[in-house]
């Protein structure tokens, strides 16, 4: 399983998640959200949308695709958009609809998504607008099942600042003999490598390899 983690146990932000029907159709919004992207002190207007991308594909239900807008005397103008960014509507796997929250706080939108079955995963992505476009500059994750292992990572990609931890589960309820004698990492380093934004969020796989403890996280995967 690739540790693109879980925030199952986050609190939804303050993003405006619309009803999702039963059957999603192209075009529905998703979510939306409010806030000021660029500093200019006028707030941008955000929103997720099924798109008719792909649609159906391979059992993924809608492909979907995150908006910014300028607003102006009322009337929205596209600014910048993600076909990346956000996974399909049935991308959760047995959890179905991976979307969990959208919000912007303080000039950073921030996306949160999970999803999976015994093993779970969940992340959040937190956008900056620099550069001339919207950067990904943090990344914070959860992954893993209950009596096997639980990961996380928070990683500043400003900074190149990576915090990994990996916890064994150790309950004798569970009776997981693997576990015996395995210990917990804690392991911190840097890595500046890492450019991800909303033209190429998950492209394709992104994944370093720690330094320390030579295990393997994942910061994207194309597989959504």
């Amino acid at each position: 399983m690739k540790p693109i983690a879980c925030l199952f146990a986050l609190p939804f932000l303050l993003a405006t998640p619309l009803a999702l029907a039963e059957n999603p159709a192209i075009n529905d919004v998703v979510a939306q959200t409010q806030g000021d992207l660029d500093g200019d002190g006028i707030a941008e207007y955000v929103e997720i949308r099924n798109t008719a991308a792909n649609s159906e594909l391979d059992g993924n239900g809608f492909q979907r695709a995150l908006f910014v807008y300028k607003v102006k005397n009322g009337q929205k103008t596209l600014w910048q958009r993600s076909d990346t960014a956000v996974y399909a509507s049935n991308a959760g796997g047995m959890m179905g609809d991976p979307f969990e929250d959208l919000s912007i706080k303080k000039g950073s939108l921030f996306l949160t998504q999970s999803g999976g079955s015994s093993w779970k995963w969940g992340f959040t992505d937190q956008y900056r607008f620099q550069n001339g476009q919207f950067e990904l500059i943090g990344y914070q994750s959860t992954s893993g099942r209950l009596c096997d292992s639980w990961e996380f990572v928070d990683a500043n990609l400003s900074t190149g600042k990576i915090v990994y931890r990996k916890e064994f589960d150790h309950d004798k309820e569970c009776g997981n003999d693997e576990n015996k004698g395995k210990k917990d990492i804690k392991e911190t380093f840097v890595n500046k490598k890492i450019a991800l934004n909303f033209a190429n969020r998950h492209k394709q796989d992104v994944k370093i390899i720690a330094p320390k403890s030579k295990e393997t996280i994942y910061i994207a995967t194309s597989s959504s």
